[in-house]
């Protein structure tokens, strides 16, 4: 056997930890010196490139997993509690009343946190306008159709829809989450404790009323590939496995654009390290074809304009030493040294193996806006695999759960309770004083800077966002330049505006947001992205005779 296939031997643990600063040191540091084109979010503001940061992370954990090796398990191992469908039921039964108290709730008072854009957005599409081409959306256009079907179908308020889906993508999420636990905890000693501890970092997403986190949307593409490889490896079907895998990639373009990315270049990379054969490799060169073909479109419609926004540096959050870093990165080595070695042994594939391919591809997604919901969320997959690679090893697993819940108790529940107490305090602040709002049959006017009412009173104002709902996801100056045509084709007709939009768009100052990180030095620059946005309102711009409205909120015209 050839010595760079031989299995490496054993580190100590010094120069494992010595080795991982070292790295940590680069992926943190480096990209400060690396240019960063203009946009709109802190990494601009300090100078810290996202991209380099995920480039070096990838360089550096191909080159630590080959000279660490995969963890070697201990004797005996062997699946002591596995993991069955009583988990299963309990976790469904806890996010069924969750989500229906939420539901409760945003019936009656309007949703929350991440609803407001969702649910603008499917305004636009219940009028008939297209999702990209008329206006922008961030994520798969399926987090929009499947309300405004429910809506439809049930003849029930476009709210009821959406929070009704929310219910169901998130049942369906948690039980695809489960069927992929249970499929690799196959002689895994702590099957149900690692799901237990998943699952409750999940669960503390679930107040924020957002179809973008539910766990559908991050576990579809890891149970689609453990269909794919099912079919394919495990009873030989490669030909209805390689169509499946297309179909799978098409599904997850609509639901998720960068899954369904990261499926398709995951499935083959998995195929180039793991599967041999001139006709699998054929069947996998028409998958790359098919698949690359539906991105494309899917780009020329405009579905990827925010994700390509977001991944030049837009909305960018800084890579710092966060406390969630560590179980991070340190799960996610776990879970390369497996593949690594795998290929190092020319070992046969396995589901856990083609995950941590699809996983790879996410890796710039939880670099780019680097806050725990993102950083977390995007790896699930790839940290679930981790998870049981060192559950294979009692001491290393002794100390990973132990650090893990301690992380979860002090930042994922100090979250779920603030959280929970902001729903309370705008419950009691909506039952006592309802704020003002356009009425439904008022005059509809074009809102610059997103919906007019604050949500908690739960109506909708009547006003027209636009092709951007506000401000948000305008990260760049072509975004700006579409805004401020936007704002101008609007003629003389009147606009609603918010004094308190037309601000600073700058990083905060010294400390960061604590979900950020630690520290991090004061700003290198200011970001004037936003600029001609503002300077169109103020130049072009005046108040009407009596527009004033409550809360900041005002009616201009333009300037004969």
């Amino acid at each position: 056997m050839p010595d760079r296939w031989r299995k490496p031997r054993r580190r100590s643990l010094r120069s494992v930890m010595a080795t991982c600063m070292l790295g940590g040191a680069v992926v943190l540091a480096v990209p400060y010196f690396v240019p960063v084109p203009p946009s709109v979010g802190d990494s601009y503001a300090l100078g810290f490139s996202n991209k380099a940061a995920w480039m070096l992370f990838l360089a550096f954990a191909a080159v630590f997993c080959w000279w660490r090796g995969e963890i070697e398990p201990d004797a005996g191992t062997m699946e002591m509690a596995p993991l069955g469908r009583k988990q299963l039921l309990w976790a469904l039964g806890l996010t069924l009343v969750t989500q229906v108290a939420l539901w409760w709730y945003g019936a009656r008072f309007g949703p929350q946190f991440e609803a407001p854009y969702l649910m603008d957005r499917l305004g636009h599409l219940a009028e008939g306008r297209k999702v990209f081409a008329d206006f922008e959306f961030a994520y798969g256009a399926g987090l929009l159709y499947v309300p405004l079907w429910l809506s439809r179908g049930l003849k029930v308020s476009l709210l009821n829809g959406y929070l009704l889906s929310l219910v169901l993508e998130n049942l369906l999420g948690v039980a695809m989450f489960w069927a992929v636990a249970k499929e690799l905890a196959r002689g895994s000693r702590h099957a149900r404790a690692i799901f237990w501890l998943v699952y409750g970092t999940m669960f503390v997403w679930a107040i924020l009323f957002g179809a973008q986190y539910t766990p559908m949307r991050y576990w579809m593409g890891p149970w689609l590939a453990m269909s794919i490889y099912r079919l394919g490896l495990e009873r030989g079907r490669y030909a209805a496995a390689l169509c499946v895998a297309l179909a799978s990639v098409g599904l997850l373009l609509f639901v998720s654009p960068e899954q369904g990315v990261a499926l398709l270049a995951g499935t083959l990379l998995f195929g180039a390290l793991f599967l041999h054969g001139r006709r699998v490799w054929l069947g996998l060169v028409l998958v790359g074809l098919g698949g690359v073909g539906m991105v494309w479109e899917l780009y020329r419609l405009g579905g990827l304009d925010t994700a390509m926004a977001m991944a030049s540096g837009g909305y960018g959050v800084p890579v710092t030493p966060a406390p969630y870093l560590v179980p991070g990165i340190g799960l996610m080595l776990a879970a390369g040294c497996m593949l690594v070695e795998a290929v190092r042994r020319r070992a046969q594939g396995s589901i856990g193996l083609y995950v941590v391919c699809c996983g790879v591809f996410c890796v710039p997604a939880a670099f780019g806006r680097f806050d725990v919901i993102h950083f977390l969320a995007n790896l699930s997959a790839v940290t679930l695999v981790g998870w049981f690679a060192v559950a294979r090893k009692e001491r290393y697993w002794w100390w990973a759960w132990r650090g893990y819940a301690g992380l979860a108790l002090t930042l994922l529940a100090p979250t779920a309770v603030i959280g929970a107490w902001w729903l309370g305090s705008q419950w009691v602040k909506a039952e006592q004083h309802p704020l003002p709002v356009v009425r439904p049959e008022g005059p509809r006017m074009y809102a610059p800077f997103g919906e007019i009412a604050p949500w908690p009173d739960g109506r909708i104002a009547r006003v027209d966002t636009g092709r951007f709902y506000g401000l948000e996801n305008v990260m760049n100056p072509q975004q700006v330049r579409e805004k401020v045509e936007e704002l101008r084709g609007q003629g003389q007709a009147p606009i609603v505006t918010v004094d308190r939009s037309c601000v600073a768009h700058s990083t905060r100052l010294g400390v960061m947001h604590v979900t950020y990180g630690l520290y991090a030095k004061a700003p290198l620059r200011e970001s004037h992205t936003m600029d001609p946005i503002c300077d169109e309102l103020r130049t072009h711009y005046e108040p009407v005779s009596g527009g004033q409205l409550p809360g900041g909120f005002k009616i201009v015209v333009r300037k004969p």
